[in-house]
């Protein structure tokens, strides 16, 4: 994984957000920056569905959960008094730390998802608006059919319409993601 996608993937899980308005505004004034942006929280996105990656993510949660479970366990059997030092202890009040592990990962699974959606939506919508518009369009068609004509090779395209090539398929594939499944831990 790179860098980037890395740091998509913190993103996602953050509290905060993928990348911050300002961010990806100065990222979207540079076309390509923007555009590999929004590619990087894609593959992001597909990274979780591999399913072991998935099996990682859920072993993992399982192990704190199991940890917890133990540890409450552990507490739980000191006698209902004790010292510690200079220190009385009452008895440990059991606070269910497994269950709550277990509805805090389905949360932040969720959220990640619907942050990585909705994040993926709203900036490829923002490449569309800012680089496909119709008077855009009709520019790279122009410049493909200068550069046709100039060239004699039929299959030559504008910068400008590869560009927009390539925003039009980022839209196909954000639109036809699959389905971001996250098993819950299973204590």
């Amino acid at each position: 994984m790179s860098s980037r996608v890395n740091a998509a993937k913190r993103g996602m899980w953050s509290p905060t957000v993928i990348n911050n308005e300002n961010t990806m505004t100065g990222y979207l004034g540079q076309g390509m920056a923007g555009f590999q942006n929004v590619k990087d929280v894609i593959t992001a996105y597909k990274y979780h569905r591999f399913n072991e990656i998935n099996n990682n993510l859920l072993a993992q949660s399982n192990r704190i959960g199991a940890m917890f479970q133990a540890m409450e366990a552990h507490l739980a059997a000191q006698p209902a008094l004790h010292q510690s030092g200079n220190v009385l202890l009452q008895p440990y009040q059991n606070a269910n730390l497994q269950a709550q592990w277990r509805t805090f990962m389905n949360t932040k699974a969720a959220t990640a998802n619907t942050r990585a959606e909705l994040w993926m939506d709203n900036w490829t919508t923002q490449l569309e608006t800012t680089y496909c518009s119709n008077y855009q369009l009709s520019f790279a068609q122009d410049r493909t059919t200068e550069l046709r004509q100039a060239t004699g090779d039929p299959n030559i395209l504008s910068d400008e319409q590869i560009f927009i090539d390539k925003i039009t398929r980022l839209r196909q594939e954000v639109n036809s993601r699959p389905a971001w499944v996250w098993n819950p831990p299973v204590f």
